[in-house]
């Protein structure tokens, strides 16, 4: 559900051949947005555009900055993007669109089902959040109580 709406959800200008990512296996804090881009935004990209190549590749190296590559008809060379400043992934789709003609983005938006399914998604993810807040204390509770009982048979011993 996810795919279908939210920030890159929409038709790439023609001109957009194909996107190109490079990050780091190992995230640091100031990879943390290319990954974010990738994990999210990336892949409502491509459930719009299948016919646009979209690659990721991960190095070694930590301390290399993580890139963007992104091929159109306008140049023979690739534009290259460094991602390595901490941007938030929707800075990233910015300057993507920023390279390749923002004008000519056509976002999809979302049908009232969607938003409304997406509605109760989020409510239930907050739901889950409390039982799962409310579950952890009782486990604390309970191991209050069973530590407290050791200690007492431990000192009536």
């Amino acid at each position: 559900m996810s795919i279908t709406a939210g920030p890159g959800a929409g038709k790439l200008p023609p001109t957009v051949q194909k996107i190109h990512l490079e990050l780091a296996e190992d995230i640091q804090p100031q990879q943390y947005g290319p990954k974010q881009f990738w994990r999210h935004i990336l892949p409502r990209l491509k459930y719009h555009n299948p016919s646009i190549p979209m690659s990721v590749s991960r190095f070694q190296d930590r301390t290399q900055p993580a890139r963007l590559f992104l091929h159109t008809s306008a140049s023979l060379e690739p534009i290259a993007l460094e991602l390595d400043k901490g941007e938030s992934p929707e800075t990233i789709l910015d300057q993507i669109l920023a390279q390749s003609g923002r004008g000519k983005f056509v976002p999809v938006e979302a049908t009232p089902a969607e938003l409304k399914l997406l509605e109760e998604l989020r409510v239930q993810k907050e739901q889950a959040e409390r039982d799962s807040e409310k579950g952890r204390r009782k486990r604390m509770q309970v191991k209050k109580q069973k530590q407290m009982l050791k200690m007492a048979s431990e000192g009536a011993v």
